[in-house]
């Protein structure tokens, strides 16, 4: 949006936008990104070590998420009562201590308290930058999430890497308290200096303005026992259990079942990432035009990528499948907020965020676990693989069944 014409008011409160999106980007990088790539990578070295299974590793994972949906569905109520900035420092907070808390990890249990407090300030995170940066864009809302959530692949970029390297140096549990510094040194006093929540008055405009361009939007306690509400919670939680539960055992799936390497198998990582961050733009761009049929179509292709890690052999199908999976991956972090807002409306869009969110990462906590101790089991991947196949078909087909109702009421509006 070109800030030519537009009133001193309304060019402040672009500049404001703008800032918010990259307080969003630096939280989502540090808070949710650090913690989110850095675990999974270290499930080796923690299995070397302690001699955990590597369902009982994995189920750190799915403990976290697990956690972090019961705080993501309270996030949404937070955020109505005390704002975004107090429940986001928080949770920055709690996330920088559980990392500093992983040298003390001895025992499973241990690591399962760190996993919970890390899934309360990811999930508490995440839930609260969508609803912030939603409150500040409308017609460019998928576009604006992308770029927030950029933060999270460019982490997935750059850690898989150091953390390997710090690893092989430090060790695991150190490695953590270690990467623990980006909270405290750069992203919570970026955020608490540069974070701004939208005025009252800016609030009221915009309800306005919804009310006249689309009329009496619903509530919250209007949709959430509805059919259509029903069958988004399904769909997200079958795109979390997909997104999660494949992002959790990539990089040991890279390194010790296709024999390719730990290096190998970070760089790969990191090439999802890579992928993942133009996913995050082109998806956003592509949910803003085209709704809902964008969104089945970034399912259907999830399909397709998640089958192409059954032919894995070396480098050139490595990249293949990052090339074809990575930008859905960004496509399937965006998707909530989105659906919540072209399905339901203005009104709705706030809880609506948070408890869909929390179905999202209730199947987040399923997917890494499920795929850890089917391998445990039949000692490799491929019914677990197959399963997301599934799961990423279906929730395609079930897409297009909805009715984006309110996407065309955000076509003229910023």
């Amino acid at each position: 949006m070109s800030e030519a014409g537009h009133p001193p008011e309304d060019r402040r409160e672009l500049l404001d936008a703008r800032w918010n999106v990259a307080c969003a980007f630096l939280i989502f990088f540090a808070t949710l990104g650090i913690p989110a790539i850095m675990i999974p990578v270290l499930y080796a070295p923690i299995i070397d070590e302690t001699g955990w299974s590597r369902g009982d590793v994995a189920l750190l994972t799915s403990v976290k998420f697990g956690v972090g949906a019961v705080a993501a569905y309270l996030t949404g109520h937070l955020v109505e009562r005390f704002g975004v900035r107090p429940v986001t420092i928080s949770c920055a907070v709690i996330s920088g201590c559980a990392l500093l808390l992983m040298p003390l990890v001895h025992s499973l249990w241990t690591l399962y308290v760190v996993g919970a407090l890390l899934g309360i300030s990811a999930l508490g995170v995440t839930t609260a930058m969508k609803i912030f940066v939603s409150q500040w864009f409308s017609r460019r809302q998928g576009l604006a999430i992308g770029v927030s959530l950029m933060g999270t692949s460019c982490a997935g970029v750059i850690v898989p890497y150091t953390t390997t390297i710090l690893a092989q140096a430090v060790g695991w549990r150190m490695t953590c308290a270690l990467m623990s510094l980006v909270i405290w040194l750069v992203a919570l006093p970026f955020f608490i200096w540069r974070a701004r929540e939208r005025s009252s008055d800016q609030v009221a405009a915009t309800a306005r303005h919804d009310a006249a361009t689309h009329g009496a939007a619903p509530s919250f306690q209007e949709v959430r026992f509805t059919r259509a509400f029903i069958v988004t919670a399904l769909i997200c939680f079958l795109v979390g259990a997909v997104d999660h539960g494949l992002a959790a055992h990539l990089v040991i799936y890279f390194d010790r079942d296709l024999h390719l390497g730990a290096s190998v198998a970070a760089i790969g990582f990191s090439v999802v990432m890579v992928m993942s961050n133009i996913g995050k733009l082109a998806y956003g761009w592509v949910f803003d035009r085209f709704s809902l049929k964008g969104v089945a179509a970034c399912w259907f292709l999830v399909t397709i990528g998640v089958l192409m890690t059954l032919p894995i052999e070396g480098v050139v199908t490595l990249v293949a499948f990052a090339l074809v999976y990575g930008p859905t991956q960004g496509g399937m972090l965006i998707s909530v907020p989105v659906l919540a807002k072209h399905v339901f409306g203005p009104r709705a869009m706030a809880r609506a965020i948070a408890v869909l969110t929390t179905v999202f990462m209730a199947g987040s906590s399923a997917g890494p676990a499920m795929a850890g101790y089917l391998h445990d089991l039949l000692g490799n991947y491929t019914v677990a693989f197959l399963l997301f196949t599934l799961a990423a078909l279906v929730s395609g087909i079930l897409t297009l069944t909805l009715d984006p109702r309110y996407h065309s009421a955000f076509k003229t509006k910023g």
